[in-house]
């Protein structure tokens, strides 16, 4: 999702949740979409949202992740792919 984005803007760095939220509203390929209202990509913020809570049990709790919940997120992340790939990035 960086790619997609670009770096933050100066002295700013991209946070977890930030990124998301960056992401889901979609300026990165339509920069004059509206600032209120929802994002672009709203259907994709929960999956990522849970892809990044999976990610933190995982690394800080080692909490194991069933195979269907594995392959749910696995989803998640090959559709942020394939959105990247089709709306181009930075």
């Amino acid at each position: 999702m960086w790619a997609a984005l670009g770096d933050p803007e100066e002295g700013k760095v991209w946070r977890h949740l930030a990124i998301i939220k960056h992401f889901v509203r979609g300026y990165w390929f339509a920069p004059n979409h509206s600032k209120t209202g929802p994002g672009l990509l709203e259907d994709k913020r929960l999956p990522l949202r849970r892809l990044y809570s999976y990610r933190i049990k995982s690394d800080y709790d080692a909490i194991d992740i069933d195979q269907h919940n594995l392959e749910q997120l696995l989803k998640a992340v090959k559709q942020v792919i394939d959105i990247i790939d089709e709306k181009g990035g930075r």
